[in-house]
């Protein structure tokens, strides 16, 4: 009986002491040792007078409770099954036998987190960031979508940003090419495209990018220079970057297309538009008819020739498209820019009656 009593005794204290000592977090807090698995190992398998019965009949179950119960804590800190090869030591045969093939893809998906400051656009169902200092002004950060990628432009830092007269930037503006892949829109992931001279003439007279646009195989930028602390600018110029030809390494200069300093464009209704679909950029001068009334003259320039004809056609303009007959096709091209004044004028008494 006292044998029994013993045995009864030693069992017990040593499972009160294990989960004791152990604690929640057995293998990261002080309690549980290398040298206190040691003494449980031994306690369990050396011999004991008068535990004898024990030893032959209760040993064997022990150890594999206590082995089991080592195992599911290794599984658990380790963060499961996969997470266990990480405790075991490179070259040992556990490691290779854990390291199998699976059929599941390895890459985690990028996660859609912009940072605070970042400029978000959304091309194709697909949202877009481009981190931004937050001493950058977002509304001068474009991006646009072409046939191969996404081409954007960060906010180049600048002064006297609330001083119209007075702020210019401190650095070029520069155009980037990202895979569309790419939800990030950083200047480390992307190929540089083509970087503006900071200055125009001279050192008082700075470079501006007004906007970016995505035309298929090609984006449109509008760009002019201005003097600082005066109110007049330069004309607004209208480039073309071929998207096909931008390669790592390389430049690629935007071809200037035309100017909108004719004054035929601030006429009536006079409009700008894209034809995506046919690479061709077309400009509508309003026309007095002699009769009251005004028809509309078009000029069609050619995005890969760079060359531009005349366009004879009965147009019709509506909120944001134009559609027009030519060579038996119809087609239905997007406005560009409403250049003409009656365009404001219309603007300007649509506001008056929303009041």
């Amino acid at each position: 009986m006292k044998g029994r009593s013993e045995d009864k005794e030693h069992v017990m204290v040593g499972h009160t002491d294990w989960y004791r000592q152990a604690g929640r977090r057995p293998l990261r807090e002080e309690g549980f040792t290398p040298e206190l698995m040691q003494r449980i190992e031994a306690a369990s398998v050396s011999p004991h007078k008068g535990n004898a019965r024990f030893s032959r009949g209760k040993r064997p179950v022990f150890l594999l409770l206590a082995s089991a119960f080592v195992i599911c804590i290794l599984i658990w800190q380790a963060g499961g099954i996969n997470g266990l090869q990480t405790l075991i030591p490179k070259g040992h045969p556990l490691q290779k036998a854990a390291a199998r093939p699976s059929s599941e893809p390895t890459v985690e998906p990028q996660v859609y987190s912009p940072p605070v400051g970042s400029a978000e656009f959304e091309f194709s169902g697909k949202k877009y960031y481009m981190p931004l200092p937050l001493d950058r002004d977002k509304r001068i950060a474009y991006a646009v979508e072409t046939s191969q990628g996404i081409l954007w432009s960060p906010a180049p830092h600048g002064v006297n940003y609330n001083k119209y007269l007075f702020f210019h930037p401190t650095e070029p503006r520069v155009l980037y090419l990202s895979s569309k892949e790419n939800s990030e829109l950083s200047a480390t992931s992307a190929t540089k495209v083509y970087s503006y001279p900071l200055f125009a003439s001279d050192e008082n007279t700075y470079n501006y990018v007004s906007g970016v646009f995505g035309v298929g195989d090609y984006a449109i930028v509008m760009s002019y220079s201005k003097t600082v602390g005066t109110k007049a600018s330069s004309k607004q110029i209208l480039s073309v970057v071929d998207v096909r030809k931008v390669v790592p390494g390389g430049t690629v200069v935007p071809r200037e297309l035309f100017t909108l300093d004719d004054p035929a464009l601030n006429v009536y209704r006079s409009l700008t538009a894209i034809d995506k679909q046919h690479g061709e950029f077309i400009m509508l001068f309003s026309v007095a008819d002699g009769e009251g009334g005004y028809g509309y003259k078009a000029v069609v320039y050619d995005f890969d020739s760079g060359q531009k004809h005349e366009l004879n056609a009965q147009f019709q303009i509506q909120e944001s498209t134009v559609t027009y007959e030519t060579d038996g096709e119809k087609r239905n091209i997007e406005i560009f820019i409403k250049t003409g004044e009656q365009w404001y004028l219309d603007w300007m008494n649509e506001e008056q009656n929303s009041r």
